[in-house]
């Protein structure tokens, strides 16, 4: 019962495993001082598109190269070496270098490094060569050097499409909601925060996986290690 009214009181915004307040949904979608976007941020992003055989299968943005054959073509370091051709100060991800932090987050922590100017989540998954719309997702670019990875994925009515963000929704408290495309295109993304896009139909448990699979960006935490591939949150980020 408890479920079932959440789910006709708030419609989309419901947060897994809860029932999400309105007001902090409001807090989380709405406008809020960081908004202002002082510079250098970091979010993580994973978007899973069904494999042949049905299952989750995330998008690999380490797997392609630039046109030297060697450097990772999503690196900002080596982007003008014929690689992501829309990466710049203000948007970019690091595959090598020390901002890299690790192999296994470089290829998912996105960087924004220009202050005073705010990239919106739909611009971001663009200039990552991933245009996304209510009705599916379109990958190029860089992405066509991996089998599957490439061209246009239906979304609904043929296939569910599913967004999802970690943010935070009151001091020292982050939460995943789910949200609609058009609650997210143009909002401007912000510091600290995690983005899952699902294409599929998947249960609540494979969708807390993806969720769990998606590294805390480096800005909430203080500690990283290759060899366990998880980040250690510690403190409250504010």
């Amino acid at each position: 019962m408890r479920s079932w009214l959440c789910s006709l009181a708030l419609g989309f915004a419901v947060v897994l495993g809860g029932c999400l307040n309105p007001s902090n949904l409001d807090y989380a979608l709405g406008d809020r001082p960081e908004a202002s976007c002082p510079g250098h941020w970091h979010v993580t992003l994973g978007i899973y598109l069904p494999a042949e055989d049905g299952e989750p299968k995330r998008v690999d943005f380490a797997a392609p190269l630039a046109a030297d054959g060697v450097h990772a073509y999503y690196d900002f370091e080596h982007s003008q070496r014929r690689g992501a051709p829309l990466f710049a100060e203000d948007f970019h991800m690091h595959q090598s270098g020390e901002e890299r932090n690790s192999t296994w987050i470089g290829a998912s922590q996105l960087h924004l490094e220009w202050p005073g100017k705010c990239v919106s989540f739909g611009d971001a998954l663009h200039r990552l060569e991933v245009d996304v719309s209510d009705g599916g997702i379109a990958l190029h670019g860089g992405h066509e050097q991996v089998p599957g990875q490439s061209g246009t994925f239906p979304g609904p009515p043929a296939s569910p499409l599913a967004f999802h963000f970690q943010t935070k929704v009151r001091d020292c408290v982050w939460e995943w909601t789910a949200v609609h495309w058009d609650d997210l295109a143009d909002r401007p993304i912000s510091d600290g925060e995690s983005y899952l896009v699902v294409l599929g139909n998947y249960t609540t448990a494979e969708i807390e996986v993806m969720m769990h699979e998606i590294h805390v960006p480096t800005s909430r935490a203080e500690t990283f290690s290759d060899n366990e591939g998880t980040l250690t949150r510690t403190g409250c980020f504010p």
